[in-house]
């Protein structure tokens, strides 16, 4: 289990959602993302983030500022549950 996310604590804070983006980093936080995902109650409103070789959205901003949001909302619209 990641050492963030405790199912029992955390899970019901997402009841009320109807989506939940979550970045995917392209390592092994990824690959943890990945395992306790599988077995959360949260699994099917999740939507998982892709940004490349980028680690997270403020990665991706800082590689490109004035193209921030457009980026952005292609990596939102190209989310995979």
């Amino acid at each position: 289990m990641n050492s963030f996310w405790n199912e029992a604590r955390d899970a019901g804070h997402f009841d009320k959602l109807q989506t939940i983006y979550i970045n995917r980093e392209p390592d092994t936080g990824g690959e943890a993302v990945d395992k306790w995902l599988a077995t959360s109650k949260i699994r099917e409103k999740v939507k998982l983030l892709s940004l490349g070789d980028l680690k997270d959205p403020s990665g991706l901003y800082l590689d490109d500022p004035e193209q921030f949001r457009a980026r952005f909302q292609a990596v939102l619209d190209a989310a995979v549950p």
